[in-house]
């Protein structure tokens, strides 16, 4: 235990829904649950028992983006206003933490959309300075919004593709759906590779 008793350490976890536990009683099976996670993992969403246990570890921030996208969760507003509140942290995190987690998000089918929300929780700007200058960076037609947001949007098209596949390509698609959910190296697939691709095609 990190902490003194059962209670106390649960209080720690990163997120309620990580905060469960159960007594292995000879008479009784009674659930540990001081945050209310059991609440919120039936109401699909993503909570912080207590801010603080964002600066503790900001990794922990992404991995609430993480979670969320591959469980399809909603993140609580009050956790999302501690995550932005938080953001600047992120850049303290060894790389390799970052890379697994950021990959985690690439590798789910809806990658596009929880790459917007991670702009609008201010961490993809931590994670990519660059796309400070890609924000309101407009272009010519037939381009309708500035880089970032093309950018954004053409991970979602290419989610939307993707998800497609047997559809569009009908006698091609089992000899494209192989390779490209293979994995090249330490969990991350060629459909995380491609959606990143797509982030930074500008």
């Amino acid at each position: 235990l990190r902490a003194g008793n059962i209670v106390e350490d649960l209080r720690r976890r990163d997120l309620t829904i990580n905060a469960l536990g159960v007594s292995l009683g000879e008479d009784t099976t009674e659930l540990i649950d001081p945050t209310g996670g059991l609440r919120d993992l039936r109401a699909k969403r993503i909570r912080v028992g207590d801010p603080q246990v964002l600066a503790e570890d900001p990794l922990r921030l992404l991995r609430s983006v993480r979670l969320a996208a591959q469980l399809e969760f909603a993140i609580d507003e009050t956790t999302a206003q501690a995550i932005r509140q938080h953001a600047p942290s992120l850049g303290r995190v060894a790389p390799e933490r970052l890379r697994e987690e950021f990959f985690g998000i690439l590798n789910c089918s809806v990658a596009g959309r929880w790459l917007a929300a991670m702009d609008d929780l201010a961490l993809l700007e931590v994670l990519f300075p660059e796309t400070r200058q890609m924000r309101g960076c407009l272009q010519g037609p037939p381009h309708r919004f500035d880089v970032l947001a093309h950018s954004l949007e053409t991970v979602r098209s290419l989610d939307g593709i993707l998800h497609r596949l047997p559809k569009l390509f009908s006698r091609q698609a089992v000899f494209l759906i192989g390779p490209l959910g293979a994995e090249v190296e330490g969990g991350i697939s060629r459909w995380a590779l491609l959606r990143f691709a797509a982030l930074l095609h500008d």
